[in-house]
């Protein structure tokens, strides 16, 4: 996968964090939705070490126009077939967009929510992880 920048992700940065994976694709109506509640939720939590990061599972031009549109303000990775290669190993068999995989501050999946959340859904998915 690679940034908007077209580089590969600098994984190193998230060592020791707990990292929130959004899902999404620009066709995806639940998925815009809830991209307000990401970007409030990487703000509130911040200070606890949480990451969000946004994978799009879409063609990479479109995602990069809707992530402009919305301003998203978390960091977005694209790449169509590795995004959807990753999706399936978090998901745990689980369809659909969005999803949301919690990834502890070892690396391992603590949580795990498909569909669109809210802010107060963020953190109740979050609480568990951020604890440990």
């Amino acid at each position: 996968m690679r940034d908007a920048s077209d580089q590969p992700p600098a994984v190193s940065a998230w060592q020791g964090r707990v990292v929130l994976l959004n899902f999404w694709a620009s066709w995806c109506g639940p998925c815009r939705h809830e991209m307000p509640a990401l970007r409030a939720i990487a703000s509130r939590f911040a200070a606890q070490r949480l990451s969000v990061v946004g994978v799009a599972v879409d063609d990479p031009a479109s995602a990069q126009r809707l992530a402009r549109e919305v301003g998203v303000g978390y960091p977005l990775l694209y790449g169509r077939n590795a995004a959807d290669e990753l999706l399936q190993a978090c998901s745990a068999g689980t369809q659909g967009l969005p999803m949301s995989v919690v990834l502890d501050r070892r690396g391992r999946v603590c949580a795990r929510h498909a569909g669109a959340l809210d802010e107060a859904g963020f953190a109740r998915l979050l609480q568990p992880c951020l604890a440990r």
